[in-house]
């Protein structure tokens, strides 16, 4: 499981007259898997309801495995001659500042830069940058460590 996946999709809930209700559109291009015929897919959805302290799961899996199990997750089938198209996002973006000196004129300094993932094949990324900016990267949390192990941080930036 990668908790730290940033897809493109998009997603509505609802609450009807019959129940509550969620659509996710999760597009073929961000999955970036190869064309194939007549597969099946393992999937799992899981709600919390915390008020009633209920979980409800598509698709039950045993304790010991948990919800990352695909090969324990239900059976999506019926999807046939689908391709994800190539991986392709640009992502270009500028900056200014405004840097007035004491008695001299102001300045605007700018800078720009430019993103770029391609997928090559389902299982290869190619990943470029041109003057990569990390001045709007996450700060990690400090964490005081009083074990013999390391501490494990995850990537924040994009770009990797």
């Amino acid at each position: 499981m990668d908790p730290g996946w940033d897809g493109v999709w998009t997603s509505e809930a609802r609450i009807t007259s019959h129940g509550w209700t969620a659509t996710i559109e999760i597009p073929f291009s961000t999955l970036n898997f190869t064309r194939s015929k007549d597969d099946i897919w393992g999937l799992n959805f899981k709600r919390f309801i915390r008020r009633k302290n209920e979980e409800d799961l598509w698709s039950a899996y045993r304790r010991t495995f948990g919800i990352t199990k695909v090969s324990q997750a239900g059976e999506l089938v019926g999807i046939t001659d689908i391709g994800s198209g190539r991986l392709f996002i640009v992502k270009p973006y500028g900056l200014t500042t405004y840097d007035k000196q004491a008695g001299g004129s102001p300045k605007y300094p700018l800078t720009g830069g430019l993103d770029i993932k391609y997928g090559i094949r389902s299982n290869l990324v190619l990943n470029l940058t041109g003057n990569t900016d990390f001045a709007d990267t996450d700060v990690d949390q400090e964490q005081f460590n009083l074990t013999p192990f390391k501490i494990f941080i995850p990537e924040k930036r994009q770009f990797f």
